[in-house]
């Protein structure tokens, strides 16, 4: 079973960008078809787990983080024979929960569902984080990554990226795009393609997606750097126009949607990623095996199917390649951050 504790929180220049936009991609897909091993290798792990495992997704409950979360604790939970439990623990940007994850007991028990923003971005951007994203966790496994969608309001004048762009040439300034919060996915995408088009748009930021989905939909803001699984059933249902994906390919659930180097933009891919990771401390014996659960959980055909229905691509790694990804990330997006001055106090 997964119960559910939900608490509320204290509240790139040109060198090689297209490498670093793409890498998380490409590493996605080696992952997703390299060999992983059997959960039965960790046989030193003994008899963990003996209880609940906790699960502290550090972001509001209803996002695409804590989503992704709830699927991959359904599956863990039926690989481990105990509850898989998620805890609800946002604020600060996500520092807030992966602080306290950083803090918890290193035997097992608790895991953080990191993210593109908690453990990519957060470094470079927040100058006081109450947890060192590399030194103070063990990684687990990548979990999976989603594409962004610019997505407009449905009265928006606009049916291409090319138009879009011309709008905003003929209002600098006036066009607004929301995100979930300054220097995150959403955020950074949206400061690159102001760049890379050489338009300028005002930066709306919410405490949260659900907020800017609201305000995008009521048309109070004019577009947004979404994830496909937030706004598939909107752009379905028409209440959103989607005008591009910010990955090399097209997206199986969006097929009719241009990537953005098919609009001629082709440095503007960002991608939200997920992965589990625990304090660091924790015996390697016990990170070995809720690693190979993971990886096994990211094969099991209901969970992948559940995924990608949502827009997502499941991957499933090791820990060494996870910790790899995650200090590729962290020099990643310093650049993008630094190119863009974007900082929070």
């Amino acid at each position: 079973m997964i119960t559910t504790d939900t608490r509320p929180g204290p509240g790139i220049r040109d060198v090689s960008r297209r490498r670093c936009m793409t890498s998380c991609l490409a590493l996605a897909a080696a992952l997703s078809l390299a060999g992983t091993p059997s959960i039965g290798l960790a046989q030193d792990a003994g008899t963990f787990p003996d209880r609940a495992v906790r699960i502290i997704v550090p972001l509001a409950p209803g996002g695409s983080v804590d989503l992704t979360a709830r699927i991959v604790a359904e599956g863990m939970t039926e690989l481990l024979g105990q509850s898989v439990i998620i805890e609800n623990l946002p604020g600060g940007g996500g520092s807030v929960g992966a602080g306290a994850a950083a803090q918890a007991e290193p035997d097992g028990y608790t895991m953080v569902m990191g993210s593109s923003s908690t453990f990519g971005v957060n470094p470079s951007l927040m100058k006081d984080l109450p947890y060192d994203a590399v030194n103070d966790f063990e990684p687990v496994s990548f979990v999976s990554y989603a594409p962004n969608v610019l997505v407009v309001t449905a009265d928006l004048p606009v049916s291409t990226v090319e138009e879009l762009i011309a709008l905003a040439k003929e209002k600098p300034g006036e066009l607004t795009f929301a995100s979930s919060g300054t220097g995150g996915s959403p955020h950074l995408a949206g400061e690159l393609f102001k760049r890379e088009a050489g338009i300028d748009i005002l930066h709306i930021p919410y405490k949260g997606s659900g907020q800017a989905m609201a305000d995008l939909l009521a048309g109070r803001v004019d577009m947004s750097f979404a994830t496909a699984i937030s706004t598939r059933e909107h752009i379905e249902s028409g209440g959103l126009k989607a005008l591009a994906v910010t990955t090399p390919e097209r997206v199986d659930t969006l097929p009719d949607v241009p990537t953005m180097a098919e609009v001629g933009l082709p440095e503007v891919q960002i991608t939200a990623w997920n992965g589990l990771l625990v304090p660091a401390g924790t015996p390697p014996e016990i990170v070995e095996k809720l690693s190979a659960v993971v990886q096994e959980v990211m094969r099991m055909p209901a969970i992948v199917e559940r995924l990608k229905s949502e827009g997502s691509t499941p991957v499933g790694s090791t820990a060494a390649e996870f910790k790899d990804h995650i200090a590729h990330e962290i020099a990643k997006w310093a650049e993008i951050i630094e190119a863009a001055n974007i900082s929070i106090e």
